[in-house]
């Protein structure tokens, strides 16, 4: 499963989490809208079997950790994988690209996640942030 935050850390010590995005087998996205959903019973899903693939994991962790009173107990971070595969600290967008051939829209990334509705082109931004991480996962896990 993979899963990914959107955020806002601006005038707060703490990040305000706005969107939590999860992406399980080949083509589902689901975007959670912590606004408006409580998100404690994200901490069972943490505590389970389920290996949860991030990237880039260390702020979204302080978010769950903040939000859900716990984090992953399995956990794998393809920017650090792909650290140890050779590419430093590479942006997901550049793991997109180098590995699956996939070019990230950029326009939304820092986009103000707290106003609602959101966009459909906010909805589509976030939910290509989780799409494809399995395949990434799997493309790592391979070399």
């Amino acid at each position: 499963m993979a899963i990914d935050t959107e955020f806002h850390r601006e005038g707060t010590y703490f990040p305000k989490v706005a969107l939590i995005q999860i992406a399980w087998g080949e083509e589902n996205v689901a975007l959670l809208d912590p606004l408006s959903c409580d998100l404690l019973s994200i901490s069972e899903l943490f505590e389970s079997e389920i290996k949860f693939v991030m990237h880039a994991a260390s702020q979204d962790l302080e978010v769950f950790s903040r939000v859900c009173g716990s984090v992953p107990t399995k956990l794998f971070d393809t920017q650090i994988a792909a650290g140890f595969l050779g590419l430093s600290t590479p942006s997901l967008g550049i793991l997109h690209q180098q590995y699956l051939g996939i070019d990230l829209p950029k326009e939304d990334r820092m986009t103000n996640w707290l106003s609602r509705p959101l966009t459909e082109r906010q909805k589509s931004y976030a939910a290509s942030d989780v799409r494809h991480l399995i395949e990434i996962y799997n493309f790592q896990l391979n070399r």
